[in-house]
C-alpha cells in the first residue's frame, strides 16, 4: 500500500531545506576530515574530494544527517542503510578521477509514502547544491547526491528487489540509524 500524500515545498519550505542540506554538510565535513588532519585544513576542499578516504567518511556523515532528517520527518522510518559501492574511482571506468559522492540509502519505512520519497528527493538536490557551493562544480555535476529507495518490512519478508541486499553474502547494507521499540533513535 502506498500512502500518497504529497509534499508541498514554498519557498520558505526549500530555503530551511537548504539550511538543513547546508548543516548535514557541514557535519560531513566535519566528519571526513582525518582525525590527525583536523587542525591542518589548508588544502583547497576541491583537492580534498579527490581522496578517496575523504570522500567516504564525508558519504557516511551525511548518510547519517540525511538518515537522522528522514527519521525526524516521518514517523513511518524504521531503519536507514547505506548499501552500494562505497566510493570506487571512476577514473577505472575511463572517467575523471572523482570518487563517487552519491549516497545510496535503503530506508526501511512501516508502509511506502510519496511524502517520504519527495522528501528524499528535494534533499538530494539541495544536498548536491551545496556540495558545488564547498568544492566547485566540477566535483559533482549530478542533479542529487542521493540514491534513495524505500522498503518495507513485507518487501523483506518477501526478499522482493533491494530486500535481498539483507541476505548478501558480501557488502550487506550498513545500518545507519535504527528507531527502537519506544519510536527512539537507537
Amino acid at each position: 500500500m502506498i500512502d500518497r500524500t504529497e509534499a508541498v515545498f514554498d519557498e520558505t519550505g526549500m530555503m530551511q531545506l537548504q539550511d538543513v542540506a547546508e548543516t548535514i554538510c557541514d557535519y560531513a565535513l566535519e566528519r571526513a576530515y582525518a582525525p590527525c588532519n583536523r587542525s591542518k585544513r589548508k588544502r583547497k576542499l576541491e583537492q580534498l574530494f579527490r581522496d578517496w578516504a575523504f570522500v567516504q567518511r564525508f558519504r557516511v556523515g551525511l548518510s547519517q544527517g540525511v538518515a537522522k532528517v528522514l527519521a525526524e520527518s516521518d514517523e513511518r522510518v524504521l531503519a536507514v542503510y547505506l548499501f552500494g559501492d562505497m566510493g570506487v574511482a571512476r577514473e577505472q571506468n575511463g572517467e575523471s578521477g572523482w570518487p563517487e559522492l552519491t549516497v545510496q540509502l535503503l530506508v526501511l519505512a512501516s508502509t511506502r509514502s510519496a511524502a517520504l520519497d519527495a522528501l528524499g528527493t528535494a534533499l538530494g538536490q539541495a544536498l548536491a547544491r551545496e556540495v558545488r557551493k564547498l568544492a566547485g562544480p566540477d566535483v559533482y555535476e549530478q542533479k542529487s547526491l542521493l540514491d534513495l529507495t524505500v522498503i518495507t518490512e513485507d518487501d523483506v519478508a518477501q526478499r522482493k528487489g533491494l530486500a535481498l541486499l539483507f541476505s548478501a553474502a558480501f557488502n550487506p547494507p550498513l545500518a545507519i540509524w535504527m528507531r527502537d521499540g519506544d519510536g527512539g533513535e537507537l
